[in-house]
C-alpha cells in the first residue's frame, strides 16, 4: 500500500497525463479541420482559377480569330492592288 501522499501524487500525474492527451486530441481534431477547410478553400480557389483561365483562353482565341481575318483581307487587298 502507497502512503497517502503518493497516492496523491499518483493520481495527480494520472490526471495531468489524461488532460494532456485530451489536448493532444484537441489539437489533432483542430489541425484535421483546418486541413479539411484548406483543402476546400483550395478547391474554390481551384475552379474559380480554371474559369478565368477558361475565360482567358476563349477572349484569346476571338482574338486570334479576328487577327486572321483582317489579314486574310489585308493580303487580299495587297493581292487586289499588286494585280493593277
Amino acid at each position: 500500500m502507497q502512503p497517502v501522499g503518493a497516492a496523491s501524487a499518483a493520481g495527480a500525474a494520472n490526471e495531468d497525463i489524461n488532460k494532456h492527451q485530451e489536448h493532444q486530441q484537441q489539437q489533432q481534431q483542430q489541425q484535421q479541420q483546418q486541413q479539411q477547410e484548406e483543402e476546400e478553400n483550395s478547391a474554390e480557389c481551384g475552379e474559380a482559377l480554371r474559369r478565368y483561365l477558361e475565360a482567358k483562353v476563349e477572349q484569346l482565341e476571338r482574338t486570334i480569330a479576328e487577327k486572321t481575318q483582317n489579314k486574310q483581307r489585308l493580303e487580299a487587298q495587297r493581292n487586289e492592288f499588286n494585280a493593277k
